[in-house]
């Protein structure tokens, strides 16, 4: 090992050897290193004083051979000789053993502490932490400028009202859905279903997102789904207005209906029909939607263009 390894595995051992501790078993070692006698307590502190430019005190000195003692660099034996102490090569390696055992469990206990919060981490979303803080924060008035929707219908009219009924030339309209979502319980179509392409037909411009989990089959499922607005999906994909693309995501995400990047409908729920959903304008929200559209951007750029594989699969299905 290079002497930063060495310096390093000290460290995690919590060994300094510039600590008067460690001079102390210096001393030890030194002063019975020929015929293994035991030494006196006085005897460590005068060679401790002669090495040192800074003289520690002999409670100090103390203090440091009652640690040596309990961390097995030392004998002491209490009965006989309690105030004299014996050390060896022998016992250095006891020493560093027993630090290194007690180094080891604690590690992997921080390791094992530090998996479980990578996975809390993991296992929520943005918009999760988002809407619990907005909750708490409302006695305050945070809140009470975030518009909190409850309902499915509520949900589905903001969306129609808030993004497809304000759109105007120019506007982009993005969507980013989990594609589990769909598959798991897609159900039968729905009316906002149908309303949503019927707005996207009438000239506009959406960039429709689906993340997939690895390994899912969804496009199959999703087709079957959109199978009785076929012709409607056609006119959309043909007339360039609908893009539709598949990105392979292995964590959890944004779940948005956004008009360009000024108002953003932000889901709370992975349900298929979602019935909690936040409200964005940008002047209050701007950071929170900058973030959720620079993720779909970079997760658009990433992803897959699928809208003439599901169209064919929809005429198929």
């Amino acid at each position: 090992m290079n002497p930063d390894e060495i310096a390093a595995v000290l460290d995690s051992l919590g060994i300094d050897l510039n600590s008067t501790e460690m001079r102390a078993l210096g001393a030890v070692l030194e002063l019975s290193a020929n015929l293994y006698n035991p030494v006196s307590a006085a005897a460590v502190l005068e060679r401790v004083r002669e090495k040192s430019s800074e003289a520690p005190t002999k409670n100090w000195v103390y203090k440091c051979l009652g640690e040596l003692e309990r961390k097995g660099f030392l004998k002491v034996d209490k009965i006989r000789q309690p105030y004299l102490y014996l050390s060896s090569t022998a016992d250095l390696v006891e020493g560093v053993q027993k630090l290194q055992r007690n180094a080891s469990i604690r590690i992997r206990r921080r390791l094992a502490e530090l998996r479980r919060q990578v996975e809390l981490l993991e296992s929520v979303t943005v918009e999760d932490v988002c809407s619990a803080l907005l909750r708490r924060a409302a006695p305050h008035g945070t809140a009470q400028r975030t518009t909190l929707i409850e309902g499915e219908e509520k949900v589905h009219a903001t969306i129609i009202n808030s993004i497809f009924e304000q759109v105007g030339p120019g506007d982009i309209v993005r969507i980013l859905l989990p594609l589990h979502v769909v598959v798991t319980d897609r159900g039968v179509i729905g009316d906002f279903d149908r309303l949503v392409i019927e707005k996207i037909t009438k000239e506009v411009r959406t960039k429709a997102l689906l993340t997939q989990r690895e390994g899912e089959e969804g496009i199959r499922c999703f087709a079957e789904y959109l199978r009785p607005t076929r012709h409607a999906l056609k006119g959309a994909l043909d007339s360039g207005n609908l893009e539709i693309r598949v990105h392979s995501s292995h964590g959890k995400t944004y779940r948005f209906y956004s008009l360009n990047n000024d108002i953003m409908v932000m889901y709370l729920t992975e349900m298929f029909r979602p019935d909690v959903a936040l409200l964005l304008t940008r002047q209050t929200h701007s950071r929170m939607i900058d973030d959720a559209i620079r993720t779909f951007d970079r997760l658009w750029n990433e992803a897959v263009d699928v809208g003439n594989a599901l169209l064919e699969t929809t005429y198929l299905a």
